[in-house]
């Protein structure tokens, strides 16, 4: 009797464990499928996916992992009929829709219509449902289909802003430039986000008709005095580089809303800043013009001359003459605004070019000195010292460099970090040229621990070069002043110091 009892327990406790383990060795069996799946083996992740698939037909996830496995080895026919026998157990919209994917990829065309038709018919007012459906459909590229399925949708709905975007793409895709159009605006004047618009329009333009057919619309819809649809037809015509209309409607646009020289502006910056010097000047003269009471005037001059100077840079041959006009008009804005940012910047540009492009360096030191004098706080001063303390280095003035450079340490590392570092860097480049190597490095080595600091790679480029000739300094000190004279352009001299 005893033993009986004993066997009973036995057994009992044998069918618990079996019956514990067995949800274990299912999940493991889950997770072999899916890491031959993620390793791209689809042809075991299916095999896996089926034989759960087989044992559990009620389980969602492992018919996913079967669909989802046959479909990336285009077993689609060996997929349909999982896909039809679920759908008679579960009828969804999803799966008359998936059912529909699988026909049209076995040629079976007009069931897959059918297939599609029944999952529209449970759509009803549901957005997510027509976007499922326009999305098997894009996915065969049946572009055709997925815009009838939206429009249905739009239609049910009863909402003429909806599927806007996706219909915009769409018609896009299949070259209906007009109607993309329309539903891009569609969306804009519902939610007037420009960047969505700019960027919709964008694919729109890609060709020589789609542009025409943007163009016509915004420039129909503009005439309405929509601030934000004028706005958007100015992107329009910068993007198809026809400046002077935007120029004009960026006229109008500013008249009539009042903004006193604003938007002008904006279009001033916009054009200098894509190298569109002519129309940029343009428009900066337009607010020159209005007088120096206008708010903006200031801004338009700094901005006329900025542009100009750019201009300049950018021509290949520069006129004495040329250079001295735009100097010319950077003393005009100091001197009428002589406390203000844009002056400083300005007497800074006027240094720079009498030092880059004229090559005159006492006006250049004069000028630089004249920056310091009477713009201090301003922290384009220090980008003038550092200009300053190189002058002076191509002058042979290395006190005069060393004691500039030192001053813009001690003034500006707060305010205008980068250049402060400039000049630090450069200090310790003139011990280096006068062969205080250890001294050097140690500098060095304060800028290089500052990896934040743009001198840092230079720094460490200059203690590799140090650490590389320890053994051989009186040549590394011959090397330097070489480069010293390489430095202050005494090419013929340096090339002398590099043959020693």
């Amino acid at each position: 009797m005893y033993l009986r009892l004993l066997l009973s327990i036995a057994f009992f406790l044998s069918v618990a464990v079996t019956a514990q383990s067995q949800p274990t060795k299912i999940g493991d069996k889950f997770k072999l499928g899916q890491a031959y799946e993620q390793s791209g083996d689809y042809r075991n992740a299916a095999r896996v996916y089926q034989e759960l698939y087989a044992a559990n037909p009620g389980s969602d996830q492992y018919f996913q992992g079967v669909i989802r496995t046959l479909s990336s080895l285009q077993q689609y026919s060996s997929a349909l009929p999982i896909v039809q026998e679920r759908l008679l157990k579960y009828p969804s919209l999803e799966l008359h829709a998936l059912a529909g994917q699988l026909l049209w990829r076995t040629g079976k065309t007009a069931e897959a219509d059918k297939a599609w038709q029944a999952a529209l018919d449970l759509s009803d007012k549901n957005e997510s449902s027509y976007e499922y459906i326009a999305r098997t459909q894009t996915a065969l590229r049946l572009t055709d289909k997925a815009i009838s399925t939206l429009l249905l949708g739009r239609e049910r709905i009863e909402r003429p802003t909806v599927f806007a975007d996706e219909l915009s793409q769409l018609y896009a895709a299949v070259g209906n430039y007009e109607q993309g159009t329309r539903e891009v605006m569609t969306l804009f004047h519902a939610v007037k986000n420009s960047a969505i618009a700019q960027g919709r329009l964008s694919a729109l333009m890609t060709t020589p008709k789609g542009r025409e057919f943007v163009g016509s619309i915004l420039d129909r819809e503009a005439e309405s005095g929509d601030y934000s649809v004028q706005k958007l037809y100015l992107w329009y015509l910068r993007e198809a580089k026809n400046y002077d209309r935007a120029l004009e409607i960026s006229e109008k646009i500013d008249r009539a809303n009042n903004l006193q020289g604003r938007e002008l502006l904006e279009f001033a910056d916009i054009t200098s800043r894509d190298n569109q010097y002519d129309i940029a000047l343009k428009a900066f003269g337009k607010i020159i013009d209005r007088g120096k009471f206008s708010p903006h005037f200031q801004s338009a001059l700094y901005g006329y001359a900025r542009t100009l100077d750019n201009r300049l840079q950018s021509s290949t041959a520069l006129s004495e003459k040329d250079i001295n006009d735009v100097i010319e008009r950077y003393r005009t804005i100091v001197a009428q605004f002589p406390n203000s940012q844009q002056s400083a910047d300005c007497q800074y540009h006027i240094g720079l070019l009498a030092y880059e492009r004229l090559g005159d360096y006492s006006l250049a030191e004069k000028e630089f000195k004249r920056l310091f004098e009477n713009f201090q706080r301003f922290p384009v001063v220090a980008a003038g010292m550092v200009k300053l303390g190189e002058l002076y280095i191509a002058q042979d003035k290395t006190p005069d460099a060393e004691r500039i450079f030192a001053e813009t340490v001690r003034l500006y590392s707060s305010t205008n970090q980068k250049e402060a570092d400039k000049a630090a860097f450069l200090l310790a480049e003139l011990e280096y040229y006068r062969g205080a190597i250890d001294s050097a490095q140690e500098h060095y080595a304060l800028l290089a621990a500052r990896t934040d600091a743009d001198a840092s790679n230079d720094a460490l480029e200059r203690i590799t070069l140090i650490e590389q000739n320890k053994t051989s300094l009186d040549t590394l000190r011959k090397f330097a002043v070489a480069e010293f004279k390489e430095r202050q352009k005494k090419y013929d001299e340096a090339i002398v110091q590099f043959q020693k």
